[in-house]
């Protein structure tokens, strides 16, 4: 199973101790989890599913009388060690949302990950930027060179992308220095 961001994250809530679904999903939201990445209730349920088939959760029934039962869910080994391996996956460090690593940030905090880990993985954000940025800035020169001053939006995006990058690069570095 390849992980997905949600069940990344998922894992990351379920390492803090036993919950079931519902009460999750609450935790979530009043978390403001979407501040971070979009989230659906279908999506956090398939996640629950999809792990526990892998063995990355447990599930156990608790009984009610009076309501339906609960499906009670905790991460297993199997999960701890999916978790772990997030900060080293490409795919979460690359996604292609507004401050990207925040994500990052939320699973090694949940995970207790060690700096070093998470410094890692910022590291590798970083690159990722600049490579990023170079080509960015090499497309820009390109579409000057083709059609030079043709259209002034078309630079303004340009210049605007650069500069959100720039920026994000030299944070991300400010962060790297506080977590050595």
């Amino acid at each position: 199973m390849t992980p997905t961001q949600t069940d990344y994250i998922v894992l990351a809530y379920l390492s803090e101790g036993p919950e079931h679904g519902y009460k999750l999903i609450e935790r979530m939201k009043r978390e403001n989890l979407d501040s971070v990445m979009a989230f659906s209730v279908p999506n956090i349920y398939q996640s629950l599913r999809r792990l526990h088939r892998s063995g990355a959760i447990g599930l156990r029934i608790k009984k009610n009388k009076e309501r339906p039962d609960q499906k009670v869910y905790t991460i297993t080994d199997v999960g701890r060690a999916i978790l772990v391996q997030a900060l080293r996956d490409n795919s979460l460090i690359d996604q292609q949302i507004r401050f990207k690593s925040d994500v990052v940030f939320l699973i090694a905090d949940r995970a207790n990950a060690d700096r070093s880990a998470t410094r890692d993985a910022v590291n590798a954000r970083v690159e990722r930027l600049s490579v990023e940025l170079e080509a960015t800035q090499s497309a820009f020169i390109e579409a000057e060179a083709v059609a030079p001053g043709s259209s002034g939006v078309r630079e303004i995006a340009f210049r605007h992308q650069i500069r959100f990058l720039k920026n994000e690069i030299e944070f991300y570095r400010k962060v790297i220095k506080e977590l050595k």
